[in-house]
């Protein structure tokens, strides 16, 4: 989960009848609404606004087109349209604490849309721009929880929260430089870390925000065999070969149906593994993450960073043998050598044993808990404590200015167990965009 920071002029705000703020654009006039914020003040608020041509038929599987005319003039900007194709969590059903993180309208290709909040006040603002997160395989800037008018009233600041396509719509990457991804610099605090190794993105903004990621973790990134090896099997799957021949390949999957598509993303099925998710392209990244930060080729701007203290609890809620939310979800020296098995599948024999030997509990009191604890501790610190805390030493290390947070406290509105602690996701009850609507 990600803020860019920049500093602008603001457009040119009209006040239509009734007071409705219209704004001029080059496509056209967008008309929003005024919509009081949680602390009493009001915002302009355009939702739903398109900043591309739909991504459909032809333009599925490339890189967005400019749009050069609104649908209408004025255009209403009053609803949040669609959210893009994505996979919905149904696992706890209407559970609060998952579903919230599910796309509540429409998914639909036609997506490309992003909400404004403005403060009414005049004078240049900072920009600040949420790409959500979503494991690059959903996401949407219609969920509750990513609302920008507590922030626009509350830090005088223009907040721009846009729709990007996730799963291969979005990603999909030959690892050869047939099939580039579209989206290559969307997704949370790891994309981040990839404007900010993209020369293309040097103007673009000063500062930037990373709320558990680094584009260097071992999941935010596909390296060229892996796009490779996920391509040609998701490919395979939706028969669209075509002896490596992307144009063909391109044609066949745009004739597919969606469903057909989205049925057959999920190619590698092992731990902390997301169907797909950036890869270099030789436009927006040159090189590889790993390769970027050691060499010091990326801009030395401005940054905050940080983890919650409990990231790894969420993740194998899903996926290990034992746990459930509905319950303490004991473990023992047994389930916890297996859980680290398969946390580390990519690692050596050898570096799984040292990790079962590092995050062995030591004390005999608690122990059941303990182990469970530090399952989550291993997936936690791998997955994201780490690569974000590596990120901002490098970023230091630069002289930039540099800072990090640790969020230890629990909300008393949490609806996860008690034993998940501060969960991954739980600054957002308590960061830039919600505090005063939770």
């Amino acid at each position: 989960m990600l803020l860019f920071s920049v500093t602008c002029l603001p457009t040119a705000i009209l006040f239509a009848d009734r007071h409705l703020p219209e704004v001029k654009t080059t496509a056209g006039v967008v008309r929003g609404r005024v919509v009081p914020a949680p602390q009493g003040s009001k915002v302009n608020e355009y939702l739903g606004v398109p900043f591309a041509q739909p991504p459909v038929g032809d333009l599925r599987y490339h890189d967005p087109v400019r749009l050069d005319k609104l649908p209408s003039d004025p255009y209403e900007a009053t609803d949040h349209k669609y959210s893009c194709i994505q996979f919905l969590d149904e696992t706890f059903g209407s559970f609060a604490g998952s579903a919230m993180w599910n796309a509540p309208n429409d998914l639909r290709e036609d997506c490309l849309y992003l909400n404004v909040w403005t403060p009414r006040s005049s004078g240049k603002k900072a920009v600040m721009v949420w790409i959500y997160g979503g494991g690059f395989y959903s996401g949407s800037n219609a969920l509750w929880v990513y609302d920008g008018k507590a922030l626009a009233a509350h830090g005088d600041v223009i907040v721009v929260a846009p729709n990007y396509r996730v799963g291969t719509f979005g990603f999909l990457s030959t690892g050869d430089g047939k099939i580039k991804g579209e989206q290559k610099h969307n997704r949370g605090a790891s994309s981040a870390g990839l404007h900010l190794m993209s020369a293309r993105s040097q103007p673009l903004f000063r500062r930037a925000i990373y709320e558990s990621g680094s584009p260097d973790s071992h999941w935010s990134f596909m390296t060229s065999l892996q796009a490779r090896n996920r391509s040609r099997a998701f490919l395979r799957g939706v028969n669209c070969s075509r002896d490596d021949d992307a144009d063909a390949i391109l044609r066949c999957l745009r004739a597919l149906p969606v469903d057909v598509i989205q049925s057959a993303e999920w190619v590698d099925s092992r731990f902390m593994v997301f169907p797909w998710a950036p890869t270099v392209d030789g436009r927006f990244l040159t090189d590889t993450p790993y390769s970027l930060m050691k060499a010091g080729r990326f801009q030395h701007k401005e940054s905050l960073l940080g983890v919650n203290k409990n990231e790894g609890t969420f993740w194998i809620l899903y996926v290990l043998d034992g746990f459930t939310k509905d319950g303490p979800s004991l473990q023992n020296r047994t389930t916890f050598k297996r859980g680290v098995d398969v946390i580390a599948w990519d690692l050596s024999e050898e570096t799984r044993a040292q990790l079962k030997q590092l995050y062995r509990p030591t004390d005999d009191r608690g122990r059941a808990a303990a182990f469970r604890d530090a399952l989550g501790d291993v997936c936690g610190d791998r997955s994201f404590t780490c690569p974000t805390w590596e990120m901002a030493t490098t970023l230091a290390d630069t002289g930039a200015p540099t800072y990090f947070y640790y969020l230890a406290y629990r909300a008393t509105t949490e609806v996860w167990p008690p034993w998940m602690g501060v969960i991954h996701g739980a600054e957002i009850q308590v960061g830039p965009c919600i505090p005063y609507a939770v």
